[in-house]
């Protein structure tokens, strides 16, 4: 319900929309690939391939990494961040309506209390 949502409103996908987020709350200058990728649990492959789609939209511009020319960043463009900034309440509301609604509030606190353990247990190191 949420994605066809987004897509129907406003011509973003999932992979879309997630994309906008990072980058939105990234810095200005736009964030490594490497970087997005890992943020998003992404390969390369498949963020390489996502932002030259979204690049030929006009939501992002892909550009050389001033300190390494092997480096990409990618960073949101007005376009972008217009995509966003429309489309977070929508996606905001659809949260609340199809998911949050749903549970109780003992079920959300639980929600918590796990999400918080599982993040918490990521954080840690990993050995090689």
């Amino acid at each position: 319900m949420l994605a066809s949502e987004l897509q129907q409103q406003f011509g973003l996908s999932e992979p879309d929309y997630a994309v906008l987020v990072e980058l939105s709350e990234g810095p200005e200058e736009g964030l490594r690939l490497r970087d997005l990728a890992a943020r998003l649990s992404w390969d390369k492959s498949r963020l390489s391939k996502q932002i030259g789609r979204m690049a030929g939209r006009g939501l992002v511009e892909r550009k050389g990494f001033a300190t390494d020319a092997r480096g990409a960043v990618a960073v949101l463009t007005k376009t972008g961040r217009d995509a966003i900034t429309r489309a977070n309440p929508v996606h905001s509301a659809g949260v609340r309506k199809w998911f949050i609604s749903a549970l109780t509030p003992k079920q959300l606190d639980a929600m918590i209390e796990i999400s918080t353990a599982v993040t918490d247990k990521l954080a840690l190191p990993h050995p090689q």
